[in-house]
């Protein structure tokens, strides 16, 4: 009892808050991860995006030079004053000579319009634009490019210089000017009104782009929003876990004290008995040593005195043997001495 070992110190309890911040570290790596998916597919669309914009403005910059192309060639080049017959060019001339990368559309007929033209001239036919039979609304350049010619060929044969009137427009002529010039138009309109609905295909491919990335970036914040919230109740959960672990343990170590202190008490009352325990056993000791001297010296007494009785009554004894009373009546005395004896240790 005394050499009893101490109490083990207590083991604190393995609770899951271990558990919970493995958990949470791995929650916020797959959402790190997430967001970072969702970041890359952002960026993507935005490329597209961007990509789909420069197309827009390509696009754009190719109708405006479309325009350019389909407008250059209808309108008149400048040319100067009618200084002499060859500076006079006529329509079908300015049509034909119009620049290389025009609409193709519009070549035959310029080349129809300045074959029909080089043969009229050819014939030696005169015949200048009657103003009747001019249309009711010419178009002011083309009506301008008419009269030029005229003027120069008068000039021509005010001058004498024996030139025909070769470079004089018919009313044929001028019908097909006017003819390719309205195709033009028409084809020109078509053209523009392709681009246009190009141009909405693609304006409404955008929107769609960007509902597209709106939906995607307002999904994108509703989950970083849900995330954060998650995570905020799990570090709130795990605090709340982590006061109330504090708590525990330190009820445990409070309980773990007071058991110490009943265990050191419960030490030192044994120990008190094991001392007074040793003490009555040291005692008993002494006192058993005490009295078996004392019962020796008492058994020497009562040997020599039955050596003394002995040599008294030798001659008593040897009568008393051939009689049992004697017998009998020699004994009852020494037991009675024997009861006498051993009552006198006790009683002292």
């Amino acid at each position: 009892m005394a050499n009893s070992e101490a109490p083990a110190s207590p083991v604190t309890p393995v609770t899951p808050v271990k558990h919970a911040v493995n958990g949470l570290w791995s929650e916020t790596a797959r959402l790190q991860e997430q967001i970072q998916k969702n970041y890359a597919t952002t960026t993507q669309l935005l490329a597209r995006a961007n990509k789909l914009k420069e197309r827009i403005v390509r696009q754009r910059q190719e109708n405006q030079h479309a325009l350019h192309l389909i407008d250059s060639p209808l309108r008149p080049s400048p040319t100067p004053a009618p200084e002499s017959v060859s500076s006079a060019t006529t329509p079908a001339e300015t049509i034909a000579t119009a620049p290389a990368d025009a609409s193709p559309v519009f070549e035959t007929p310029t080349k129809a319009a300045a074959k029909a033209a080089t043969t009229t001239a050819s014939a030696g036919t005169q015949t200048p634009p009657p103003a009747q039979t001019q249309p009711a609304s010419p178009p002011q350049d083309v009506a301008a490019e008419v009269d030029k010619p005229a003027r120069g060929d008068e000039a021509a044969d005010d001058e004498g210089l024996g030139h025909d009137a070769d470079r004089s427009i018919s009313v044929e002529d001028f019908t097909d000017a006017q003819a390719v010039y309205e195709a033009a138009l028409e084809q020109r309109d078509g053209m523009i009104t392709q681009l246009e609905s190009d141009n909405v295909a693609l304006q409404r491919t955008l929107k769609e782009y960007e509902e597209a990335l709106e939906e995607i970036m307002d999904m994108h914040r509703n989950q970083v929003s849900v995330l954060q919230t998650k995570r905020e109740e799990a570090i709130a959960a795990l605090s709340e876990d982590l006061a109330l672990e504090r708590a525990r343990n330190a009820q445990l170590s409070d309980k773990s004290l007071a058991l110490e202190q009943q265990v050191e008490q419960m030490a030192a009352v044994m120990r008190q008995a094991a001392d007074m325990e040793e003490a009555a056993e040291l005692e008993a000791s002494v006192r058993q040593s005490a009295l078996e001297r004392e019962n020796a010296q008492l058994r020497e007494l009562i040997s020599a005195y039955d050596n003394e009785l002995d040599v008294e009554f030798e001659d008593d004894v040897v009568e008393a043997l051939a009689n049992d009373d004697l017998l009998a009546a020699y004994d009852e005395p020494a037991d009675s001495l024997q009861l006498a004896a051993d009552d006198q240790p006790a009683a002292e």
